[in-house]
């Protein structure tokens, strides 16, 4: 508690944590002066640009006006220093956990169903 008393303590809140729509960067053709809204959330289903998926949520999505007409790679981990372009952190290990994680809880709900679906046959 570093001398303090326990009362004087904060602790801020929990970030919510983003999906992670796909452990990879994706190439995306963008138009110099266009505007574009990435997703922050991972849940849009019209990765890497944002369909709205993110209401009832913390997460808004980044809107970014492209520099240059070309090919970009965005960011799809969500966890980029340098959004909405990819930087390589998916590759880093907690970035890697963290999608092994929600991969695992994915496969458990899915089996889940399944198990659901079976039982009604």
């Amino acid at each position: 508690t570093w001398g303090l008393p326990p009362k004087q303590i904060t602790m801020a809140a929990a970030a919510p944590e983003p999906y992670i729509a796909l452990n990879a960067s994706i190439p995306v053709e963008l138009e110099e002066g266009k505007d574009y809204y990435w997703c922050r959330c991972g849940m849009s289903k019209k990765q890497p640009f944002c369909d709205g998926s993110h209401k009832g949520t913390e997460f808004t999505p980044l809107k970014f006006t492209a520099t240059k007409t070309g090919t970009a790679r965005l960011c799809q981990c969500k966890y980029t220093k340098n959004a909405p372009y990819c930087d390589g952190t998916h590759k880093s290990a907690d970035v890697l956990a963290k999608y092994v994680t929600q991969l695992l809880k994915a496969n458990s709900l899915l089996q889940q169903e399944v198990d659901t679906l079976k039982a009604k046959v």
